[in-house]
């Protein structure tokens, strides 16, 4: 794949004091390493990994089809999807949505004035603000405050060394680390260990669990909305509705386990979810 260069001598290109500007969509078939900061007028579409050392502006939406490196401050006005991993050595400010298929880091404060969609790990070292629903699949960690104004849902484990506002509802698979106060004006699921060294204020239900046995051939392991029997995972409403035919099929001799041990499984859940359950 070939590599571009653009610096101060890159055709249209205007030097406008400590920052140069780019009229214009600027789209790129290859990979591409920016030296100058640069703002670019329009949309940015780079058909391989970029890396930017300096300052960087997208007045229009952004796409990298690989992975993205910038060395000093970024801002996105529109929305942004790096289709690789993301890292982000200054500050960063996008106005849609964004999405990154792999993990991201950030060492500065991040705000995102839509969703958020973050495939692998997320670490950020200062402030977050998300002022619409965040979805990380993976670790998250924030050493700073943070703020989601909409749903928030991490797949594995939270840590946040500030204070967390969370304006709707909960879900974190894993621990959850909060060094500050934590407000979630919604419901709340902690499927793991939860430590909060603040203030704590959930107005909406509250469900946090983790727990696992063994039922003669298969690990069962319950969680707030989940139960998983071997290596299958689905919700309490979904074990219930399957049918003969759909446990026959998942192993040799499921049926007939599941038959002796259905209403122990069910029932076993709901009586966890009551006794975890608070206000």
């Amino acid at each position: 794949m070939k590599q571009i260069v653009i610096d101060e001598n890159y055709e249209g290109v205007i030097y406008k004091g400590h920052w140069f500007e780019f009229d214009g969509d600027l789209i790129i078939d290859g990979n591409v390493i920016i030296k100058i900061n640069l703002q670019i007028n329009g949309n940015q579409t780079i058909n391989g990994n970029q890396t930017v050392h300096g300052n960087q502006t997208i007045k229009g939406n952004q796409t990298i089809k690989g992975n993205q490196i910038v060395n000093g401050d970024q801002t996105v006005e529109k929305t942004q999807a790096v289709r690789g991993n993301q890292t982000v050595n200054g500050n960063q400010i996008v106005y849609g949505y964004q999405t990154v298929d792999g993990y991201q880091i950030i060492r500065g404060y991040q705000t995102v004035k839509s969703n958020q969609i973050i495939k692998g790990y997320q670490t950020v070292s200062n402030d977050q603000i998300v002022n619409d629903s965040q979805r990380v699949e993976r670790i998250q960690i924030v050493n700073g405050n943070q703020i989601v104004n909409g749903y928030q849902t991490v797949g594995l484990n939270q840590t946040v060394r500030g204070n967390q506002t969370v304006e709707r509802d909960q879900i974190v698979r894993g621990h959850q680390f909060v060094t500050g106060y934590q407000i979630v004006d919604g419901s709340q699921i902690v499927i793991g260990d939860q430590v909060v060294n603040g203030e704590m204020k959930i107005l909406g239900i509250k469900t946090a669990f983790s727990l696992s046995l063994m039922q003669d051939k298969y690990q069962l392991h319950f969680m707030s909305n989940l139960i998983k029997i071997g290596c299958k995972e689905q919700s309490p409403k979904e074990w219930e509705n399957f049918t003969d035919e759909d446990i026959a099929i998942m192993d040799e001799g499921a049926l007939d386990w599941w038959k002796k041990w259905k209403t122990f499984v069910l029932v076993t859940h709901k009586e966890l979810v009551n006794v975890y359950k608070t206000k």
